[in-house]
């Protein structure tokens, strides 16, 4: 949607009977113009450079893939509108795309904090895991809206939306283990010998732990997505007439082989002792000596050569349709509109992640069991940019970085030799692909509601209404043999009854016609508010709602959903159940003349069946020996079982400045400051929060600096893990060069500060140490724009 198509944007912290009760914390509603409302013919366009701050510049070098690129991106955007038959038929247009080059540079220390008495260390750092994952983000927009006056009091309108992104990502991970994350004799914490700030490992053969591994998976995720949206309004005297209908599907596929790489290149770990060291609890400035074993930097010593692809595929399809009529009843004494209608809304999700099937041992030239891929090395080599996260030396006590494999010329080798390749599916990974992590769900959500608005004096307005939802979930499931059936078939079955060859995998499964399970429940949601005039440009406001919050559907089934940016896997949970909130907003708004307004807002959320993410390490979850997620996090969802409270002080300030002298007169300030408090522990949620921005424009110049200041914040699930406060800012700035053309630069984050999270031992935040860091570098945005 093209921002000169936007009308005003209304903000509702508690939701009315005509808005989804689906929006515990409020709407946001951005109101379009109509087509027909502009005054003849306007283009407009916008042509752009990105670049980031780790790769500033304009020569081809190797990255984000095994290739040599270009890290400069070009954007663009082209806006159309035009009016015709007399100001009763509008057109508008867009085309856009967005690219850029993007750094991921993460840095994960694993603390363990179980004390024992042989080892009282209160957190002892047995692996630090060093991630390198840059990418190539496109974003396209297409957009048409046509609005027709039909006839006097009936308008009609049709928008429809295309959009495509590509986002391809080639994370990499070098993984210093010292020991596994637990007590284990041979292998447990206590083998780590020394500091969180120099430590080593043991020397022990019985140490199997003390390794290096190469990890990270590459993928190519394409989204497209088409909407369309058909809508009227019809007025007839005091009855005003809406309705609308919409239909969406998007396609969500991931690719590896399909766009010329390997998604994954496994290969075993080295073993091996080594030592590290840092300046201080809080650096994440490590530098790695190797003082045994195989050499790292000889790629012939990662042995096992393995490859997998990625091919997950998501599709959504959402059907709705609502029908809405007002009446402003003839009652001068208390001015009146009564409003009812009704909302069905349907969404389906096919999800299925077939990665499991599509893995390989390479078998060929080099390969084999004692093999590695040393002919096909990466010229892109490992990098940790300007956080200078990791300096390593070989056992030689030389300088230099270890390699990993090219996935390109990997994938060449596949293409022209498949026969080097042997597949490694077996029956578990199978029934993974195919069963398990393939989904079919199917949510109906069916409303009604009615509402008043009620002028009761030239102070006061009263809103109330009450809204129905009847929710109907189906999901279609695999109806299995029991394993008696199988066996007397003549396939075996393992000690979860489940058949353990392939063949009688297909036997059990899908033998049968997939079931439905359905699932169905109904709520009523009353609201009430009320805005009362103080004085003159001095409003008091206060809403009151129940809401609820629905489990996503890919939450409660379907596949993992993997994110590959911030390295999370995210687990479905089936017994899943809604929030339910009862919400409450109190608001006192002063405006000031010419433009600006001083706010004080309050708010209280009660909510009960709390969904809540709890966190896991790969090996909690029990893939800490799989090379493609042994770096990731991993998050199920749950509901906690009692209510939780949530109080909010929100104080805000903008104003334009023009009362001052001439050369400050183009100056704007906005302030905000946000006090949030919860009944228990909830992760995420910052005690304390401002942000704010200052914009000056003087003749043809305009520039606007922002920040963001943020407090310690809870971040996951275990206790002790925060956010360090940070502050961020923001710059934009502009030059007019006509009345027609601007030039301009735009910098996110323009001081290029890290994302920092620490690890407590026993209190949160006291002896924290450093748990991650996190640098993506600054993306700036180079560009021209015009209308005519």
């Amino acid at each position: 949607m093209s921002i000169s198509s936007v009308e005003s944007i209304e903000i509702s912290r508690t939701s009315s009977a005509d808005m989804d009760a689906d929006a515990p914390a409020g709407t946001i509603n951005m109101k379009t113009r109509r087509a027909f409302d502009r005054k003849g013919r306007r283009i407009g366009f916008n042509a752009a450079l990105t670049l980031n701050t780790e790769e500033f510049h304009f020569t081809r070098n190797y990255g984000p893939d095994d290739n040599r690129n270009y890290k400069f991106r070009p954007a663009f955007g082209l806006d159309y509108s035009d009016v015709f038959l007399g100001q009763r038929l509008g057109v508008t247009m867009s085309l856009s795309r967005a690219n850029s080059y993007s750094e991921q540079y993460r840095l994960t220390h694993t603390y363990n904090r179980t004390a024992t008495a042989a080892d009282p260390r209160p957190m002892v750092l047995t692996a630090i895991d060093f991630k390198d994952g840059p990418q190539f983000i496109i974003k396209d927009t297409a957009t048409a809206t046509v609005d027709f006056k039909a006839a006097p009091g009936l308008v009609l309108s049709l928008n429809t939306i295309l959009n495509f992104s590509e986002r391809t990502t080639f994370n990499r991970n070098l993984t210093f283990t010292a020991a596994a994350n637990g007590t284990a004799a041979a292998t447990g914490r206590q083998n780590v010998i020394g500091t969180l700030t120099d430590f080593r490992t043991n020397g022990l053969a019985s140490n199997t732990s003390r390794t290096v591994g190469l990890g990270g998976g590459a993928t190519d995720k394409i989204t497209d997505t088409a909407t369309i949206v058909p809508k009227f309004e019809y007025k007839a005297g005091a009855l005003t007439f809406d309705g609308n209908g919409s239909y969406s599907k998007s396609k969500n596929s991931y690719l590896g082989l399909q766009r010329g790489f390997a998604s994954g290149t496994a290969v075993n770990t080295v073993v091996g002792d080594w030592r590290a060291t840092r300046p201080s609890e809080d650096s994440g400035e490590w530098t790695i000596n190797q003082i045994s074993g195989p050499d790292w930097f000889d790629m012939a010593n990662f042995r096992n050569p393995r490859m997998s692809d990625d091919r997950r595929l998501n599709i959504t399809e959402i059907y709705s349709g609502a029908l809405n009529a007002t009446w402003k009843l003839p009652l001068r004494a208390f001015p009146t509109s009564l409003k009812v209608g009704g909302k069905w809304i349907e969404e389906t999700r096919k999800l299925s992640n077939h990665s499991a099937a599509y893995a390989w041992s390479y078998a060929g030239p080099g390969g084999g069991s004692t093999g590695s891929w040393a002919d096909y090395p990466s010229p892109h080599l490992f990098d940790s940019g300007t956080t200078n996260a990791l300096t390593v030396y070989n056992v030689a006590n030389e300088r230099g970085m270890i390699r990993y494999p090219n996935r390109s010329a990997i994938y060449t080798l596949y293409t022209e030799h498949p026969e080097y390749f042997v597949s490694t599916t077996s029956a578990d990974n199978y029934f993974n692909a195919f069963i398990a992590n393939t989904r079919h769900v199917r949510q109906v959500v069916s409303s009604s509601y009615g509402l008043a608005d009620v002028r009761v004096s030239s102070r006061l307005q009263v809103r109330a209404g009450l809204r129905w939802e009847a929710t109907e979930t189906t999901s279609r499931e695999t109806d299995p043999l029991p394993a008696a059936q199988v066996i007397a078939a003549g396939f075996p079955v393992n000690a979860a009854r489940r058949a353990s060859t392939i063949p009688g995998i297909n036997y059990q499964y899908f033998s049968r016609p997939r079931i439905g399970r359905r699932s169905e429940y109904d709520n009523l949601f009353p609201s009430v508010s009320a805005k009362y005039s103080l004085g003159h440009n001095f409003q008091a406001q206060f809403g009151a709602n129940k809401a609820i919050a629905r489990p996503p559907l890919n939450a409660i089934s379907g596949t993992w959903s993997i994110d590959d940016v911030n390295f999370i896997v995210t687990a479905p949970n089936p017994n899943l159940l809604p929030e339910y909130s009862k919400n409450y907003v109190a608001r006192l708004a002063y405006y000031f003349e010419p433009v600006g307004s001083l706010t004080l807002t309050v708010t209280q959320n009660d909510i009960t069946n709390l969904r809540e993410s709890h966190e896991y390490t790969a090996e909690e979850f029990g893939y800490g020996d799989d090379p493609q997620f042994a770096s990731y996090d991993f998050r199920a969802q749950t509901n906690n079982t009692r209510s939780r409270r949530f109080r909010g002080l929100e104080v805000g300030y903008s104003q334009s400045l023009s009362f001052l002298p001439k050369p400050l007169r183009g100056t704007t300030v906005n302030l905000a400051y946000t006090r949030a408090y919860a009944s228990e522990r909830r992760p995420g949620m910052s005690p304390h929060r401002a942000s704010g921005n200052i914009a000056y424009s003087y003749g043809r110049f305009n520039m606007r600096v922002g920040a963001i200041w943020s407090d310690d914040t809870p971040f996951s699930g275990t206790y002790g893990r925060f956010r360090r406060h940070e502050i961020k800012f923001d710059l934009s700035t502009g030059w007019r060069v006509s009345n027609r053309l601007t030039l301009y630069a735009q910098g996110r984050n323009v001081l290029n500060g890290s994302n920092r999270n620490f690890d407590s031992p026993r209190i949160e935040g006291e002896g924290a140490a450093l748990q991650r860091l996190e640098n993506h570098g600054v993306t700036w945005v180079f560009g021209v724009k015009g209308v005519f």
